[in-house]
């Protein structure tokens, strides 16, 4: 055992600079003579102060000539590696920042000015690499970057691995500097779980009533500035949002951009676009009996409403009702679903800064907190989630009398009649990617199942095979095109569905499962049982039931022998056929030819009917969803009919009968009192 050199030195310095692990093996330590149980105390002290760059490496003492400690040292060599390549969950490492914040806040400048730290996230690993979010970098002095690396190191630890601290100013995004081994592309993202206290809930809401009432809202400046935020906030945060989603549900950048962040880009610029023509009044034409009026009717907004979301498209299903509740100009409350805790960080902690905090409140919670916003008083709730919790939502609102809009969903068909070969494969693909490429099946508007005749069961499922081998790969478990089930507790239920002895036996293709990773193989099976629990219930997940029929025609029995449908899905040319379907089910929507496209109709409605729900949104449905249709009518005094004021009498009931039949004939003759009534009053 020698003491510290100048190799060492550079050594030392060689590896903080590339960010490799490391781990200081003292040999020879047992032929030091008289050493006691402090020897090893001032030896490391000798080290840390010598090799203060390398504060953070652990030491062991060993001797490699007899062996002795050696099995201690590829121990900790290999608890090295794992700390290399250790992710912080989201929620500890926000956890550990807002408390260090509260020891400690940012220093001001002389000019009064204080650093903020928005969010962070950890965006690389080997080493671990953190960036911090903030206003402006340069109000950070070192002093406080390294007391914020050190209240970091002892709250989670990462031994024998140098850690990256960045800090970058809120709007600058993309690729950084010292970003991990392979130079990753960086995603920010808040995922700091708000607790709010309900204990202020009333006062708040109040609150928000007030501001409601100052009419502030009802401006159509406001109202577009607020939309023109919300289109900030997604085209600035493209990325903490892809983040999010990942976290969340493993869901795959495209899908994400095509279901959440382009759709609402869309439907933000469709609403700034009709925005003045919505608020505008119409003209009423009146009856010809109320002579010298006029009417028109006039949209306003409800006052104070609530949304409460669902967690397998967390940023749509939240933000696409807001997009109405701000247009119809709206005070509101969202909350978002706790199962999806890094979205619902990034709309708790960053959409508010985007919009009027006073009109609009992010509230995260569990359902106590749901529960406790549902014992309020508003003027709408907007819920979006299952059939047993919207009855929830619904009983709670008989309270107050308070009008819902409830988006559930249901068994949503796909019919699939006999068709060429390339209009069989297009329909096919369509009703893949409906099942196993939106959010892995979760989704109230994906296939549930498909129906179809008998005779062409057999060449369907080798073609859907072919299919989703295409889409996903030899091995899907490997594949990034699909998302993960969103909770162990979501996985055991489709687990259990999959299980039943005599639907594991109808299974055709896939099956597999790994609950670890929350991943279900695209699986199709053919003819399960109808009684069985996964054709009486919502799958809402990548299990594709297939019931054959005699003749394709039976679907529409088969249809209608249960709850309404969100929507249903029918592949077909033949026009009597399709006529049949509109005329013969209810369901939400009808889609011809294709699954899932009418989510993205801004110019149609949106929603269900029965069992699958009740109002409906988007485009300026959303807007109305939101709005009262207020009745003006205006009536001059220039005249009045004198014989609508009593006292009653045979004339006027004749005089009333021809106006309400524009007997204008009659109406003279009884004025001039040449006919007489044939009731006596």
């Amino acid at each position: 055992m020698a003491c510290i050199t100048e190799q060492d030195f550079k050594i030392a310095e060689r590896i903080e600079k590339e960010g490799k692990g490391c781990l200081i093996v003292v040999n020879k330590w047992d032929t030091i003579p008289n050493k006691n149980q402090q020897s090893a105390v001032y030896y490391e002290q000798d080290v840390r102060e010598k090799l203060r760059i390398l504060q953070w490496a652990p030491i062991v003492y060993a001797t490699a000539i007899s062996g002795h400690s050696v099995d201690r040292v590829i121990v900790a060599a290999s608890e090295v590696e794992k700390e290399r390549s250790r992710r912080l969950s989201t929620a500890t490492l926000n956890q550990v920042v807002q408390e260090a914040l509260a020891f400690k806040s940012p220093p001001r400048t002389r000019g009064g000015k204080r650093g903020r730290i928005y969010y962070c996230t950890q965006a690389a690993i080997r080493p671990p690499t953190f960036v911090f979010f903030v206003n402006e970098a340069n109000l950070f002095p070192e002093t406080y970057r390294r007391y914020m690396e050190k209240q970091l190191r002892k709250d989670a630890g990462f031994p024998g691995t140098p850690i990256r601290l960045l800090w970058r100013n809120r709007r600058k995004m993309g690729k950084m500097d010292g970003a991990g081994d392979s130079g990753l592309c960086i995603f920010f993202h808040n995922i700091v779980m708000t607790r709010y206290d309900v204990k202020t809930l009333g006062s708040d809401l109040e609150d928000m009533r007030d501001y409601f009432r100052s009419g502030k809202t009802k401006d159509w400046e406001w109202r577009n500035a607020q939309l023109k935020g919300l289109l900030s906030f997604l085209k600035q945060n493209e990325a903490q949002i892809f983040q999010a989603l990942k976290d969340d549900l493993g869901k795959p950048q495209v899908e994400a951009y095509r279901d959440e962040i382009g759709t609402l880009v869309k439907s933000v610029r469709f609403a700034v676009k009709g925005l003045k023509g919505w608020m505008s009044s119409n003209g009423a034409k009146m009856p010809k009996v109320a002579l010298l009026t006029s009417g028109e009717v006039v949209p306003e907004p409800l006052g104070l409403v609530l949304i409460i979301s669902s967690w397998n498209f967390p940023f749509g299903v939240s933000l696409e009702p807001l997009i109405g509740a701000i247009a119809a100009g709206n005070t509101m409350v969202l909350k978002p679903s706790e199962l999806a805790p890094a979205c619902a960080s990034v709309l708790a902690n960053v959409l508010p800064t985007y919009l009027d905090k006073k009109a609009v409140r992010i509230i995260q919670g569990g359902p106590e907190v749901g529960e406790k916003l549902l014992q309020q008083k508003w003027d709408k709730i907007f819920f979006t989630g299952s059939v047993r919790v919207g009855k929830l939502v619904m009983a709670a609102a008989v309270e107050h009398l308070t009008p819902v809009a409830l988006e559930l969903g249901g068994k949503c068909p796909a019919v699939l009649d006999s068709l060429a070969p390339w209009p069989m494969k297009v329909a096919i693909n369509r009703i893949l990617v409906s099942k196993f490429g939106t959010c892995g099946g979760q989704a109230c508007i994906a296939v549930d199942y498909v129906l179809v005749e008998k005779r062409l069961a057999s060449s369907l499922v080798e073609l859907m095979k072919v299919l989703v081998k295409d889409m996903f790969g030899e091995k899907p478990r490997e594949s990034n095109s699909l998302t993960r089930i969103i909770s162990k507790q979501h996985f055991s239920r489709l687990k259990s569905l999959l299980n039943d002895p005599e639907v594991k036996a109808s299974v055709v293709h896939g099956g597999s499962m790994d609950e670890e990773h929350l991943y279900i193989e695209p699986t199709i099976i053919v003819d399960p049982p109808l009684n069985s629990q996964i054709m009486t219930e919502e799958v809402f997940g990548p299990l594709l039931p297939i019931i054959t029929l005699e003749k394709i025609e039976d679907s529409i029995n088969f249809i209608n022998a249960r709850p309404k449908p969100l929507a249903l899905y029918a592949f077909t040319k033949n026009q009597s056929f399709s006529k049949r379907i509109l005329s013969e089910t209810s369901s939400g929507s009808v889609v011809f030819n294709d699954a899932n496209i009418q989510y993205c109709a801004d110019t149609l409605p949106f929603g269900g009917v029965g069992e699958s729900g009740m109002g409906s949104y988007h485009g300026k449905y959303s807007f109305d969803t939101f709005s009262h249709y207020k009745a003006i009518l205006r009536r001059s005094y220039l005249t009045d009919f004198w014989y609508r004021f009593p006292p009653w009498n045979y004339r006027k009931l004749l005089l009333f009968e021809a106006t309400y039949h524009f007997d204008y004939i009659t109406l003279l003759l009884v004025i001039l009192g040449l006919k007489r009534s044939r009731y006596r009053c």
